[in-house]
């Protein structure tokens, strides 16, 4: 068997390794720390989860990172279509909208 065709079959399962188990057992790793940590006592500055303060403040964050992850591509996407090549429904200046309309 060849040598390269040896490293060849190796590489990827090293990437499969590093790059798919890792992420997945330190968020568990995480857990099990945060799980055996103690919990902060209740008292006037620490926010309850069963609150409709709780439900907003969550709603909005989930709602924001949504809106800063989707709203900059449907932007872009626009632009581009607008400043794209005329087959592709953009225009390169005003005058080719008046020539395409008439």
């Amino acid at each position: 068997m060849d040598s390269e065709a040896v490293t060849w079959d190796i590489a990827p399962g090293l990437v499969m390794l590093f790059s798919r188990f890792l992420p997945i057992v330190v968020p568990i790793d995480m857990a099990d720390n945060f799980g055996g940590k103690k919990s902060a006592p209740i008292g006037p500055e620490t926010l309850h989860d069963d609150t409709p303060t709780f439900g907003f403040l969550l709603l909005g964050t989930i709602l924001t990172i949504g809106a800063s992850l989707f709203l900059p591509v449907a932007a872009l996407g626009l632009l581009a279509e607008h400043l794209g090549p005329i087959p592709l429904g953009g225009c390169r200046s005003p005058m080719d909208v008046i020539r395409i309309k008439s």
